[in-house]
């Protein structure tokens, strides 16, 4: 903090000035084996003690999505870069502050009870600390020749002067992906080096929870260890696995109460599995999480079966190879809640036949019919599509449109047609935006038949040999990594 100059020692502070509270934080970092490999700590403020609009005014810093990391991997496995890891040490002490900020000494320090500091830096804990930092870091990766992305402000670009894609740059708070050539990636770390202290973890292994897997045609994510300390944490390491998740009904169990923050704890930790990696358990994991209200033994049964699910497919991931074409697939379940009577919409977008964004979640409106379902469905994907198509264009694939595959050809009528009739008239308007997007020729709509469709799963329970092929059409096991 010194070598940093974070703060400066002073005697008094300014009349009226707020004096923030500060603490020590002791905590243990692991790597994917879970052993623990560093014991760090780190000096806070107690940012709750700040006061709106004399401490801190914006807070805000974007955080990389899901969808653009995996959009970020597809699009290094089509340019065949390689992707190393770095790491800013004490990163949101490299960042200056707007605000004149005043902290006591943390106990033990010579200045405890005796001085107080003037804070330069933006110690962690500030609430503006994220935001400091990620304007920090950007003003320094356009000085070095990377462009923002519009679409994914957490994503940076290098071109050379033809418009060649040369590098691209995700960034997570404090961890940097760098994909490119050996060389690009040596000289950008160097130019890093230049302005922070990093350290350089090499080839991508480990970030966020999810596990890097590279083979000869490109990279497959996996969260396996996730998966096993999860096991692990409830007793299941020795459990007998299953094939599929549908639940089993227990009238018997119903009338039992469970500790709601055990089930929300579980609950959480597969919803954070099924949005990075395991697509396939989406539908489940949604569907258990609004039991999260006083829920009962038999939902916990239930979700145990996820846990055992999981147990038999450990090894799945996510596989990206070179194939560049992207399509969707859409569906939905109608009228699927039986207590809200809501429908459920299904979507998955896919580089190649590499799963990049997948949705599973209940609509906002009651449906009329199945015709009206799938449509909601299908403007809910065409939404996400063009945001799609917008990044994708960022970063230099040139997609004129996407093609979005349905089971329900009403669905596709509706959308290619501006017929108003007696079951399409009460629809909101905000759901025909799909129609100006076939007129535009930025959606092509393809009728398939529901065996084919990917989003199969994302709307409904799947007996064995459907969940089998469902899963097997959009993971991939680290043991036939060989084969590919």
């Amino acid at each position: 903090m010194k070598k940093l100059n974070v703060y400066n020692s002073i005697d008094n502070i300014p009349p009226g000035a707020n004096l923030i509270s500060s603490r020590w934080i002791f905590t243990y970092k692991q790597n994917d084996k879970g052993e623990i490999i560093k014991r760090k700590s780190r000096l806070v403020a107690k940012g709750y003690t700040q006061q709106f609009g004399i401490d801190y005014k914006e807070t805000f810093s974007p955080t990389l999505k899901q969808d653009s990391i995996r959009i970020f991997t597809s699009i290094s496995a089509q340019h065949n870069f390689n992707i190393e890891q770095i790491d800013v040490n004490a990163a949101y002490l490299n960042a200056g502050l707007k605000e004149d900020l005043y902290m006591k000494p943390p106990k033990g320090h010579e200045d405890y009870n005796k001085r107080y500091w003037k804070l330069n830096k933006a110690i962690y804990g500030l609430k503006q600390s994220g935001a400091q930092w990620n304007d920090e870091l950007n003003r320094y990766l356009i000085k070095i020749g990377y462009k923002r992305l519009f679409s994914e402000p957490c994503l940076y670009i290098k071109c050379n002067r033809n418009g060649k894609l040369l590098s691209i740059l995700a960034v997570y708070v404090d961890d940097i992906l760098i994909a490119g050539t050996n060389n690009i990636i040596e000289k950008t770390k160097y130019l890093i080096r230049k302005r922070f202290k990093i350290k350089e973890i090499g080839n991508v292994d480990y970030i966020i929870g999810i596990k890097f897997v590279k083979h000869k045609n490109g990279y497959l994510l996996n969260q396996s260890r996730y998966i096993y300390d999860l096991l692990a944490r409830h007793d299941m390491i020795d459990c007998k696995p299953i094939r599929n998740i549908t639940p089993v009904e227990n009238k018997s169990l119903q009338e039992i109460r469970i500790d709601e923050t055990k089930y929300r704890s579980l609950i959480g930790n597969l919803l954070y599995l099924a949005i990075r990696t395991r697509p396939d358990i989406i539908y489940a994991v949604s569907k258990a999480a609004r039991k999260s209200k006083e829920p009962n033994l038999e939902d916990w049964d239930n979700v145990i079966r996820i846990l055992r699910y999981l147990k038999g497919t450990i090894n799945y991931g996510i596989n990206f190879s070179r194939n560049p074409d992207v399509k969707a697939f859409v569906d939905a379940d109608y009228a699927g809640d039986l207590e809200t009577r809501r429908s459920t919409t299904g979507f998955l977008i896919t580089i190649g036949n590499t799963p990049t964004s997948w949705c599973s979640k209940l609509q906002h409106c009651i449906s009329t019919s199945t015709a009206e379902a799938e449509y909601y469905s299908l403007s809910e994907c065409s939404k996400h599509c063009i945001w799609y198509m917008n990044l994708l264009n960022e970063l230099r694939m040139n997609i004129k449109n996407i093609e979005i595959y349905i089971d329900n050809k009403a669905a596709i009528y509706n959308a290619k047609n501006q017929s108003i009739n007696p079951k399409t008239k009460h629809m909101d308007i905000r759901v025909h935006y799909i129609r100006e997007l076939v007129k535009e020729n930025k959606i092509k709509l393809n009728y398939i038949k529901s065996q084919n469709n990917l989003a199969d799963g994302f709307t409904k329970y799947l007996n064995n040999s459907l969940m089998d092929k469902f899963r097997n059409s959009i993971l991939t096991s680290i043991n036939n990594l060989k084969h590919l």
